[in-house]
């Protein structure tokens, strides 16, 4: 083997390895190791395409703040089943309501049109995660759907964002679609 392509293979050799080793902190950055003694944190999720990109931005935010995450999905398919809810309220320490589709209009009284996308399996479900939690005394953290969610749960409403251009683009709503 010629010294030219010696040296281009060593260099490849290391650009290779440099670009695993960056790999390998972003992701210790990105995903780092829960704690052993930290706080469980249940985080209500789906199985859909939001909570595919959204669990491990919530794994890796709870871990580096010191947290566990521990999901928890609805009764079905790919959830829990309903016997099991109690036992895994009873293991965490508090509730996280991420984000996601919009809440299922019915739910507090408005029209149909009022959303994109709904979920009301989800919704519900997550209706009655917020009741059980409180009746334990546990910490609720809604993050955007989430907070929606709490509001309802508590007998509010959500204001259509969607129907007023200005207060779309301001809270960055997509008209057709929130998701």
């Amino acid at each position: 083997m010629n010294s030219r392509r010696r040296r281009f293979l060593q260099a490849s050799f290391a650009v290779v390895l440099g670009i695993a080793a960056l790999i390998l902190v972003a992701y210790r950055v990105w995903h780092p190791t829960p704690p052993v003694g930290g706080p469980r944190i249940g985080v209500s999720t789906t199985s859909g395409p939001v909570s595919v990109v959204r669990w491990p931005t919530y794994e890796a935010s709870l871990a580096r703040a010191g947290g566990r995450a521990v999901p928890i999905t609805p009764p079905g398919d790919s959830g829990l089943p309903e016997s099991a809810i109690d036992t895994v309220l009873d293991e965490i320490d508090a509730l996280l309501l991420g984000g996601g589709d919009d809440v299922t209009p019915a739910l507090y009284g408005s029209d149909a049109d009022n959303a994109a996308r709904t979920d009301q399996q989800r919704d519900e479900f997550e209706i009655q995660l917020i009741h059980w939690a409180l009746d334990r005394g546990m910490p609720i953290l809604g993050i955007c759907r989430g907070i929606q969610i709490l509001n309802v749960a508590h007998g509010g409403t959500i204001r259509n964002l969607r129907a007023d251009k200005r207060l779309s683009d301001r809270h960055g709503v997509d008209v057709v679609n929130s998701w």
